[in-house]
């Protein structure tokens, strides 16, 4: 985590997103798990979740140029911090059937 959190410093950008990041991943290798999936595949599922969420951050600060303080608040607000707090609340996000793992 420190490594990426310093290149982006290096860059002149911040990143104020990689709790709610973790967060995010954790939560749904945790629910990926719940559902019956073996451990191994939901930590990969999770960390897949967090590949993507730093490409489509990725994406948003190079090429659509939004300024990096504002992607991460815009960001977080919607999917990393907002779904894992959902969960855990038990408030799915979504449709309720899709989310539900039992």
């Amino acid at each position: 985590m420190g490594i990426g959190v310093t290149f982006a410093i290096i860059t002149g950008g911040i990143d104020l997103s990689i709790g709610s990041v973790v967060a995010l991943t954790g939560t749904v290798a945790v629910m990926v798990a719940i559902a019956g999936v073996p451990i191994w595949l939901s930590w990969i599922i999770g960390l897949l979740v967090g590949v993507v969420t730093g490409l489509l951050k990725g994406f948003m600060i190079t090429r659509l140029k939004l300024p990096p303080f504002i992607c991460d608040a815009r960001h977080d607000a919607v999917g990393p911090r907002g779904c894992p707090h959902d969960y855990e609340r038990g408030r799915l996000p979504g449709a309720a059937g899709f989310w539900q793992f039992r």
